[in-house]
């Protein structure tokens, strides 16, 4: 089964590099780190492969979006995030220790199914597109998510 904290992990090797930066948060639900270089993974998107700058943004209320500002970033004139959340219960309240997960509110796989998809091909790509915004736009985290952002 892919939980969550497997696609933590998927994210996190393709998405962000191996020097660790200096990053703050002035608030107390937002957890800020920054690195830089090019991400582990030889299956890192294009977006992240420059290595210029890569957040890891996590939201620690389960119940309201948080709104954060970037930095600049010399040469990069937008971002690509793709904001990883747990499942929801019927109240539509992201559930902390749930089963599933959604990448930018699209369903994770939770099995792969070898009659259906190629795992050597699904597991190889970050499954689901980012969202684009130029950089003088803020980035939205929503309610309990980890946020995986790479400048381009």
């Amino acid at each position: 089964m892919l939980r969550p904290d497997f696609w933590i992990n998927f994210l996190w090797k393709r998405t962000l590099g191996t020097t660790v930066l200096n990053a703050t948060s002035s608030s107390a639900n937002l957890r800020a780190y920054a690195f830089s270089g090019p991400p582990a993974s030889k299956f890192a998107p294009h977006e992240c492969v420059e290595g210029r700058l890569q957040l890891l943004l996590i939201n620690l209320d389960n119940s309201s979006q948080v709104t954060a500002q970037l930095p600049a970033v010399s040469g990069s004139t937008s971002y690509s995030q793709w904001a990883l959340q747990p499942g929801e219960s019927q109240q539509h309240v992201p559930k902390p220790f749930s089963k599933i997960a959604k990448l930018n509110s699209v369903g994770l796989h939770v099995d792969v199914d070898v009659a259906v998809l190629d795992p050597s091909k699904y597991l190889e790509d970050v499954p689901v597109a980012p969202v684009k915004q130029p950089i003088s736009t803020n980035v939205i985290l929503p309610p309990l998510s980890v946020s995986f952002i790479c400048f381009d």
